[in-house]
């Protein structure tokens, strides 16, 4: 079928964020020193707009690639049920006809028979179907009937197509969407399976794969129109509330409880669907009666999980619209898939390769492709990144990017600032002996920028020069008088002077090596004389990018 995606508009940014990418990720810390601060009454020059992360969409879910009977909310509540009654009553609610592949399940009949118990609450029914995969079921849709065989079967890929032309209009690298298309959909077809193919051809993307990667790929596609701050891909609303849920506090007491008491209790406390995974924990030889001895008062729900889990040896996750307490094996076998918006942080290729650098130094440095490991970090496009990892990771990969952020928002703020300031008043002092002095204050207005001292003839002009007498020097040679012109004029008007007063004392004098030579040491004893002020602190450590 043919998908349509819509446009997506992005914007342009600076750059120089390569170094402080490797200076954030290495210590977190941002070390700055001020130099120059613009004055009050400057004009700051124009800056390309801010870039505005959204916050929504938070998930992208599958409703709006399967056929609609199957996104359709639905209260339920199963007891006991087979897998011949589930057909029968998934049947009357779409109208499709459901399949039971008995020969695919004479090998397995333990989970043919096996009673369902499920209840649902207003949910998809396509959400309640997954959930079936927990007991070895796996289901498809296929010209309007509804397949159900088990999951250890044989599968039959097939192909979709998708519409991608909006996307590359908008900035995004047909060849980067298709290798993006086969990384995130690798874990369902590991190795080299003949089935999976992904072709682009013009501005159609074939993908013949297996139905969960085809829910993924379309997921994928659909979030990319509307990136924002962080999207799980595939995921249903429903996890956000339990993700809100792991925040609040709650107070718990477990003396000798079995562990599936205090889960259930747990469950009915935070107001959340909080499961045991029975099958993952009796492959780990763990027991539903195990007693659990626990309190903990007026803590996040999160980390009272944690230690549960720790102390069994379990771990936990969110999946089909629950909280499941399972194995740590189980929990790892499903990566999930994100987008993160960076745009903000990454305004070219380098940046983009930086920021990737950056955030897998920081976490789980063994699991990436690139070091040996599975999980990805992939860039379709400039500012636009995708990685798949657990849960947890990508929740810490939020608040880290958060962090870069707020490092580069401060160190923004109190940067370096390089202000052209020669068109400033200053007034110098200029200390020599009497008779230059006073041929100076005759000629000087006629030497130096003539238009930009004020005289009768030119009332416009701003600069002024006064004499005034010195302290006399008296040495072997007798008694020098000395006197002061005290000059009030632009500091690039004050250069031209300075060098104007080294040429009437030194001449063309061979002391120098060269005009540019004699300049840059007359400018070096001026600024280490009496002038005082601070020396200047740190340079600019870059950036990622002017956006901020």
């Amino acid at each position: 079928m043919l998908r349509p995606f819509l446009p997506l508009h992005h914007g342009l940014f600076g750059s120089l964020g390569l170094v402080f990418f490797w200076l954030l990720s290495s210590c977190m810390t941002a070390v700055v020193a001020q130099e120059n601060i613009t004055p009050a009454d400057a004009t700051p020059k124009s800056e390309p707009p801010r870039i505005q992360i959204a916050d929504q969409p938070q998930s992208i879910d599958a409703s709006h690639y399967l056929h609609p009977k199957l996104s359709q909310s639905v209260s339920f509540e199963f007891h006991d049920a087979s897998l011949q009654d589930v057909a029968k009553w998934l049947s009357e609610q779409t109208g499709f006809l459901v399949v039971i592949d008995e020969v695919a399940f004479s090998s397995h009949q333990k989970i043919l028979n096996e009673p369902i118990s499920d209840t649902l609450k207003a949910i998809p029914i396509y959400r309640f179907l997954d959930r079936l995969s927990l007991r070895g079921i796996r289901w498809m849709l296929t010209d309007d009937m509804i397949y159900f065989r088990p999951t250890q079967g044989t599968v039959e890929a097939y192909t979709e197509q998708y519409d991608v032309s909006a996307l590359l209009a908008n900035g995004y690298d047909g060849a980067k969407l298709k290798t993006l298309t086969e990384e995130i959909s690798q874990e369902y077809a590991p190795g080299n399976d003949e089935q999976v193919t992904v072709d682009l051809l013009g501005e159609l993307l074939f993908v013949r794969h297996y139905h969960p990667a085809q829910r993924r790929i379309a997921c994928l596609l659909k979030a990319l129109e509307t990136p924002a701050r962080r999207i799980w891909i595939n995921e249903p609303q429903e996890h956000q509330q339990i993700r809100d849920a792991l925040e609040s506090k709650l107070t718990i007491q477990f003396k000798d409880t079995p562990l599936s008491t205090a889960v259930h209790q747990l469950s009915q406390q935070a107001g959340i669907d909080i499961r045991i995974d029975e099958e993952a924990l009796v492959r780990g030889v763990k027991s539903l009666r195990t007693p659990i001895n626990l309190e903990i008062r007026d803590h996040k729900l999160r980390g009272i999980l944690n230690v549960l889990t720790a102390q069994q040896l379990l771990d936990w996750g969110i999946s089909d619209g629950i909280l499941w307490i399972t194995t740590p094996r189980s929990l790892k076998v499903t990566k999930k898939v994100a987008l993160f918006d960076v745009r903000d942080l990454c305004t070219d290729e380098d940046e983009n390769n930086a920021l990737r650098d950056a955030i897998q130094r920081q976490i789980t440095p063994d699991a990436w492709t690139e070091t040996g490991g599975s999980e990805i970090i992939n860039f379709p496009k400039t500012g636009i990144m995708i990685v798949t990892h657990e849960e947890r990771h990508i929740e810490a990969m939020l608040k880290l990017l958060e962090q870069f952020r707020v490092a580069i928002r401060s160190w923004k703020r109190t940067k370096a600032v390089v202000v052209d300031d020669s068109e400033e008043m200053e007034t110098r002092s200029y200390r020599m002996p009497t008779e230059v002095a006073a041929s100076l204050l005759q000629t000087l207005s006629e030497l130096v920028e003539p238009s930009s001292w004020a005289s009768q003839t030119n009332p416009n002009g701003w600069g002024k020069i006064r004499q005034l007498p010195s302290w006399n020097e008296i040495d072997d040679r007798g008694t020098t008088s000395y006197s002061v012109l005290l000059i009030e004029q632009q500091k690039k008007v004050h250069s031209k002077i300075r060098k104007l007063l080294k040429n009437i004392r030194y001449g063309d004098s061979p002391i120098y090596a060269s005009e540019g030579a004699s300049d840059e040491i007359d400018e070096e004893a001026e600024e280490m004389g009496g002038m005082g002020g601070a020396m200047g602190g740190m340079g600019g450590m870059g950036g990622f990018g002017s956006g901020l």
